[in-house]
């Protein structure tokens, strides 16, 4: 497996930071260093981070270890939605890749979206919208903890995950009993 430059790795953090709004003072204060300068300097650096400072971003940013100390994976493990950075060597910039139509559950849901849009059906249209997100909810709960720093991570995301699967599983059988009170 080929691993990615210092460089290349260092550009992802930055890219990240950019994607997600952070500035280098907000990512400075998470990470609990003292200044955005010293934030500025690493990631203008021409090495690895070294362990400590990879566990750090980890802790903080849910990066890589790997990738931060070798370059080897991508810079989070499993990127949320299915979407994932990657150096487009030409424009020498990042960019964003979405790799959410993989799999036969978004593949299926694409096609009914596909026939519900092709045929106006905004009832079909407001179901599906909730079907998906529930079909995606370990995604997005995934995401909305991805910097969670407890001790109890597991069971704050069974739960979040009960919560979110709960009120879709309502909103989804209310829209199905209006459209029947329609019929």
């Amino acid at each position: 497996m080929s691993s990615n430059s210092p460089e290349e790795v260092l550009r992802a953090v930055s890219a990240d930071f950019k994607i997600n709004g952070i500035t280098h003072a907000k990512a400075a204060e998470k990470l609990g260093i003292k200044n955005k300068q010293t934030l500025s300097n690493l990631l203008s650096s021409k090495k690895y981070m070294s362990k400590v400072q990879a566990i750090r971003f980890h802790d903080a940013f849910g990066y890589s270890v790997d990738y931060l100390t070798s370059g080897v994976g991508g810079l989070y493990d499993d990127y949320p939605y299915g979407v994932r950075l990657a150096f487009n060597k030409n424009t020498k910039s990042y960019i964003v890749i979405d790799d959410s139509q993989k799999g036969d559950i978004d593949l299926i849901m694409y096609w009914f979206h596909e026939v519900f849009s092709r045929q106006n059906n905004k009832d079909g249209l407001e179901i599906w919208s909730e079907i998906f997100q529930f079909a995606q909810a370990k995604s997005i709960v995934s995401n909305s903890l991805r910097c969670y720093k407890f001790d109890n991570y597991n069971q704050e995301f069974e739960s979040k995950l009960y919560e979110l699967h709960s009120q879709l599983v309502e909103q989804i059988e209310d829209r199905i009993n209006h459209i029947q009170a329609d019929s």
